[in-house]
């Protein structure tokens, strides 16, 4: 008598027909029925082997403890540990919006909506700060310096710096969102986009000279007006001084001055 050998295999169970015949042994069609169930056993045998052997089900059946209020969390591959949950906690994991959970947090309807904003101009509506009020702050942020202050080394300024009480000479600096430069060769940047610049350079006495001034800096678009005059001692009726050859970077003088050498200062008027 020989017994049935089980294959791995989840079949379908046979039905034996009233015209089957009646046939034993290996693959006969009485021992059919037989034959696929002890697959069956074969294969879900498997099943529960493969469970038993898993590492990461070995490790969490090490933590089933018979106590309440407790999380499984991993600590690596195929670890884990325990860990408390609070009474807080439970609420939190029980809020079924992120609504729900911010009010368990203590977070205020306000606040709620803020958070809900879009944008910044959205959240500044929400806050009640109008357009003028979100530029003055803007201006509030700007680096101020003390009149005292000293900076060496490079430094960079997420905004215009404002020097209050002047500069060291030579240094442009802003006021507002206006740059300077408050020298004896300088500028300044007015509203609208209009510059002043104002400089000099020497003229030589004795005759008709040339002489080429450059402004501290280039107007952006042009030059519009250039008004010069003669400083120095021993003034003359007959010194004269004339402009041309305008730029956006300069300008040349003509000049006729009697007795010494002499300055020609200017006023510059651009955009």
């Amino acid at each position: 008598m020989a017994n049935i050998l089980p294959v791995c295999s989840f079949d379908d169970v046979y039905q034996i027909e009233t015209t089957d015949p009646v046939l034993g042994g290996p693959g006969g069609i009485s021992n059919r029925q037989s034959q696929q169930l002890a697959n069956r056993d074969e294969w879900l045998k498997k099943q529960i082997e493969n469970i038993q052997n898993d590492p990461v089900l070995s490790a969490l059946a090490t933590l089933i403890v018979d106590v309440a209020d407790k999380m499984i969390y991993s600590t690596g591959e195929n670890t884990f540990a325990l860990s408390t949950i609070t009474a807080f906690a439970r609420t939190l994991l029980d809020d079924t919006n992120a609504s729900a959970a911010l009010s368990t947090l203590g977070v205020s309807g306000f606040i709620k909506t803020l958070l809900d904003d879009v944008d910044a101009e959205t959240a500044r509506g929400t806050l009640g700060v109008d357009v003028a009020i979100y530029n003055a702050i803007a201006e509030i942020a700007a680096v101020r310096l003390t009149g005292n202050q000293t900076i060496d080394g490079v430094k960079t300024f997420n905004s215009s710096p404002v020097v209050p009480d002047g500069s060291t000479a030579g240094q442009p600096v802003h006021y507002g969102q206006f740059q300077a430069l408050m020298n004896s060769n300088g500028y300044q940047q007015l509203p609208g986009g209009l510059i002043i610049q104002w400089g000099s350079v020497a003229i030589i006495g004795g005759g008709s000279t040339t002489s080429n001034a450059t402004f501290p800096i280039t107007f952006p678009a042009a030059c519009l007006h250039v008004f010069p005059t003669i400083y120095g001692d021993q003034q003359s009726a007959e010194d004269t001084i004339t402009t041309h050859s305008k730029t956006s970077s300069g300008v040349t003088f003509t000049s006729i001055v009697t007795g010494v050498s002499k300055t020609a200062v200017y006023l510059a008027i651009g955009y």
